[in-house]
């Protein structure tokens, strides 16, 4: 039976991958369906209308996204740092 150290170690692993995975998707996805935004301003001073010129508009899911890949490649980078930093030996 493994020591319960190396099955939280497996589960954060499985954890870490499927929130990466998971984000990725969510962002792709957000990435691919274009936002419609009706904003504009009309300057009676000068007769004009400005719009803005490079506004980007990001759906919730795709910000939720990128924090949930980000949170997937933190915990597998400190797992990979864990497993590098026990292999070394203190001589």
């Amino acid at each position: 039976m493994a020591s319960s150290s190396t099955r939280r170690t497996t589960i954060a692993w499985i954890a870490g991958v499927l929130a990466a995975a998971a984000g990725l998707a969510l962002v792709l996805a957000g990435t691919a369906t274009p936002v419609t935004f009706g904003w504009f301003a009309y300057t009676p001073e000068s007769n004009t209308e400005s719009f803005p010129g490079n506004l980007v508009v990001l759906r919730r899911s795709t910000v939720a996204g990128a924090m949930l890949l980000t949170v997937g490649l933190v915990t597998i980078a400190v797992l990979v740092g864990m497993r590098l930093g026990s292999r070394r030996s203190l001589d």
